[in-house]
């Protein structure tokens, strides 16, 4: 009896306890078409819905600037624009060539490139005068005329089709196959090819 007692105390102090001694019916498994492929995939059944933000985790070799809160790796080894495109966007699925959304972090992209005249992922070469980042992070920046262009850029010349920094920190065009160092950042967003 005291045996009895004991599992009584235990089960209602515990409610836990009632599923593991089999006195709780097992919760109902869904049996729809949706969990029944993702369980032979592997997937988990209660996966989160696509559109959930996902946990970044970001290769070793990104260092994460507490400013931002955002991973950069920047690469002293010369390539064409891109060559460094596809160099950041091979990491990971969330690498791709700095995506610059503010004055502040246009600065501290030169800073982390060693103020030199790195790429970073805008350009025109989709559409001449039309210049897009490599993901389709929503930004507007940097506004055309703005302080952000160094003087006279964007040239709109038909060959300098690739950003990069001058001297200072501001934005210029400039052949694409230049070779330059550049900055690859990792986020939540992916690169994405069609938009260069």
């Amino acid at each position: 009896m005291a045996h009895v007692l004991r599992i009584g105390l235990a089960l209602w102090l515990f409610p836990g306890c009632s599923a593991i001694f089999g006195l709780e019916p097992p919760a109902p498994i869904r049996q729809d078409a949706q969990s029944h492929d993702d369980a032979r995939d592997g997937r988990s059944l209660d996966a989160p819905p696509t559109d959930a933000p996902i946990d970044l985790v970001c290769p070793g070799n990104y260092m994460q600037v507490a400013t931002t809160g955002t991973y950069y790796r920047f690469v002293t080894a010369q390539a064409s624009w891109l060559g460094a495109a596809t160099d950041c966007a091979d990491d990971d699925p969330h690498t791709h060539l700095v995506v610059i959304t503010s004055d502040q972090e246009r600065m501290l992209a030169f800073e982390l490139g060693g103020s030199s005249p790195g790429w970073i992922g805008l350009s025109d070469l989709a559409s001449e005068g039309s210049y897009r980042w490599v993901t389709a992070e929503p930004t507007s920046y940097p506004l055309p005329n703005s302080a952000a262009w160094s003087n006279g850029e964007p040239s709109n010349d038909a060959s300098q089709d690739c950003v990069t920094f001058n001297g200072q920190g501001e934005l210029k065009d400039d052949p694409c196959g230049f070779g330059r160092p550049y900055l690859c950042e990792c986020d939540g967003y992916p690169d994405d090819p069609t938009r260069y």
